[in-house]
């Protein structure tokens, strides 16, 4: 399993340096970056990476000005800001690439389609953990709307229905409600959303058809029929 260009050519640089300072036993890819090296559906140019929190709970001691002038000399950055650490959460800049490393108190469901990267061996998250984690986090806790969030919901739908319905059964009716409506108050009032957009989409027929609208839909109706066309899935070896 590859993951894109940017994220592919940061993933050993990023264990090798992180591994310095943490346990990185239990780490896994997810988040965008592990949806998109597992259906191709779009291009991702970050890399998500969550370790279990036991393996990051030495983060609060570990050396940060260590920590700090390594990850800017490996990133050919001198600002600051371009490295942020937390008690369970670090960004920074490898290869040019955004990296996040993110201490989790556990993953929701057990991969049913294990796969691991291909050069590192480090395992992708399972899609259904990842998918929940987009609608729990982002949209639920944050209130927020991301493009990239709906257009993984709605191609999931289509393409992964069992990982997107384990996924809607973590959550009750009114909260997958909630998620909905802010969807659609969206496609009523904002042309654009928070964040980068989707870049390079497999499926562009999804935005032309109103990314927003349908992403409400696929939330209300998760055995419904009107995410990717038949024709399309099957271009695409789905």
């Amino acid at each position: 399993m590859q993951l894109h260009p940017g994220p592919r050519q940061a993933i050993g640089p990023a264990i090798d340096l992180l591994g310095r300072w943490f346990n990185l036993a239990g780490v896994v890819i997810g988040g965008g970056t592990a949806l998109a090296a597992r259906w191709r559906h779009r291009r991702s140019t970050d890399l998500d990476l969550f370790a279990p929190a036991p393996y990051l709970s030495s983060l609060a001691k570990a050396p940060i000005e260590q920590i700090e002038r390594e990850l800017r000399e490996r990133a050919g950055r001198a600002h600051p800001a371009d490295i942020v650490i937390g008690r369970t959460h670090l960004r920074c800049l490898v290869a040019e690439v955004p990296v996040s490393l993110s201490g989790t108190r556990g993953f929701w469901t057990e991969d049913h389609d294990p796969c691991a990267e291909a050069s590192t061996g480090v395992p992708l998250a399972a899609s259904t953990d990842i998918l929940l984690r987009k609608m729990q986090g982002r949209t639920l806790a944050q209130g927020r709307a991301v493009a990239r969030d709906a257009y993984d919901f709605v191609v999931a739908q289509a393409i992964d229905p069992v990982a997107f319905r384990d996924a809607l059964a973590h959550l009750d009716e009114e909260q997958a409600d909630v998620i909905a409506e802010t969807f659609e108050a969206f496609a009523d009032a904002q042309p654009s959303s928070e964040g980068r957009g989707v870049e390079a989409p497999a499926y562009p027929a999804i935005l032309e058809r109103g990314l927003w609208k349908l992403a409400a839909q696929v939330l209300r109706y998760p055995r419904g029929d009107f995410g990717i066309a038949k024709g399309d899935r099957d271009a695409h070896g789905r």
